[in-house]
């Protein structure tokens, strides 16, 4: 992960969504923040295919 500056959001998700995240977070030992920012980096990297083609043309 590269360190500096960092963004906040602010997003909203179903209590049942929270919940379940939260409950993960806690069974692994992780911060809730750094559980998202984990998920967030797995999407990106799955779809980083798209950020390709747009950087092509």
């Amino acid at each position: 992960m590269k360190k500096g500056p960092v963004k906040r959001v602010n997003i909203g998700l179903s209590e049942d969504l929270h919940t379940q995240a939260k409950l993960i977070a806690v069974l692994t030992k992780t911060k809730l923040g750094r559980y998202f920012e984990k998920a967030i980096q797995d999407a990106v990297k799955r779809d980083k295919r798209l950020l390709e083609e747009v950087a092509k043309k």
